[in-house]
């Protein structure tokens, strides 16, 4: 028996109020994972297999100045009920001219090429049209990380125009592989020195009850891409400067996400703790916004200047492993290395004190790396 998607038939109206009575609110079991690929899936109340419900393709023409779409819906033929389909483009192509829109179900396909889809609708002439189709399907997801992180460059700008259709009726179930394919022009100002591979993409199913309820909002995308770098200020006792160096190499993330979000990362899990202090300058004079003030929103290197200072015990352990001498022990009385002379007293009156030649002194229980020209006492 083929499986159904949430909802099985729905007839009357009773049936319908039946269902919003037992329906849970949307936040309820909303969730947001990455795959395999740098796509990032959205869904409520599923098992998180969102590839077999949306998914998409793009690929380029010579020239990398055209893209070809190819969105896939309901890949397995599941039940859906007056489900909506919907696509925002990112900002940097044109809207296409025209969308081929395929159904496939058990004996045939069909298909049609339009013009435009039923509903499109532009971020910069229609916002407040634009902003209400958000709401109406990714946001009914429900929160999730990954909903914040496309929310936010949603509302930078980087989607530019949202494409929906609906191919039944209300009330009407339908089990078909739905394929959405058109192709989009780079726009000029965009195709001197731009990683086409690098774009903001989101594609997605819900279906609608009769009494317009929408259920089981299902959407696959990716983000815009940034690096972004940690450096240890050059700050006397920053215990960060010990870290591996590895901790410091460039790193790529998804724009949209906040600063805070970004060290949350296992990659920068050292630059978490309490205590550290990220500077957006070199010097430390301007500590960075954790949230989204300070946070990467460019398809750019960004860096960042991270310090914290050294506990009492580290600075203690640190003097002694600056200051090792080969692994030896160089006390009072002992022979001293070829080059390297007694002094004639520290003037702490306390012959366990050596005096280095540019005058830092430190107790002798330590064993030290000494230069030729320096003395001890």
């Amino acid at each position: 028996m083929k499986a159904m998607k949430k909802i099985t038939a729905v007839a009357t109206l009773s049936t319908c109020l039946g269902l919003l009575a037992i329906s849970a609110p949307a936040n309820v079991k909303a969730e947001s994972a990455y795959d395999n690929t740098v796509k990032l899936n959205l869904w409520w109340t599923d098992n998180g297999q969102v590839s077999d419900i949306v998914d998409y393709t793009k690929s380029y023409d010579a020239y990398r100045n055209e893209i070809t779409w190819k969105v896939t819906f309901n890949k397995n033929k599941e039940w859906w009920l007056s489900p909506d389909y919907v696509v925002f483009l990112p900002r940097e192509v044109e809207e296409p001219t025209s969308v081929n829109i395929e159904k496939i179900d058990n004996v045939r396909r069909t298909g049609e090429s339009k013009a435009r889809p039923s509903w499109v609708y532009d971020f910069e002439t229609e916002r407040g049209k634009f902003d209400q189709e958000w709401d109406k399907f990714p946001a009914h997801i429900g929160q999730s990380s990954g909903l914040s992180a496309f929310t936010n460059i949603k509302n930078k700008g980087f989607f530019s125009k949202v494409l929906v259709e609906r191919l039944a009726e209300s009330g009407v179930r339908m089990d078909d592989t739905v394929v959405w394919t058109f192709t989009t022009k780079i726009k000029e100002k965009y195709r001197k020195n731009f990683n086409v591979d690098n774009l903001s993409f989101l594609a997605g199913i819900q279906q609608n009850t009769i009494l317009f309820e929408k259920l089981n909002p299902t959407f696959r995308g990716e983000l815009s891409k940034f690096k972004v770098q940690f450096k240890p200020l050059e700050k006397e006792a920053n215990v960060l400067k010990k870290l591996d160096s590895s901790v410091f190499e460039e790193k790529v993330f998804d724009i949209g996400n906040s600063l805070d979000d970004i060290l949350k990362a296992e990659k920068f899990k050292d630059l978490a703790g309490e205590g550290i202090s990220i500077s957006t300058d070199d010097v430390g004079s301007r500590i960075a916004d954790r949230g989204y003030g300070d946070a990467p929103s460019e398809d750019k290197l960004y860096t960042y200047y991270v310090y914290r200072r050294m506990t009492e015990e580290e600075i203690d352990e640190d003097w002694k492993e600056k200051h090792s001498f080969q692994g030896t022990l160089v006390g009072p009385g002992q022979d001293l290395p070829s080059g390297i002379s007694r002094g004639r007293g520290s003037g702490y009156g306390n012959s366990n004190w050596y005096t280095e030649a540019n005058g830092y002194t430190q107790r002798d229980r330590y064993t030290r790396r000494l230069k030729p020209g320096t003395t001890i006492d």
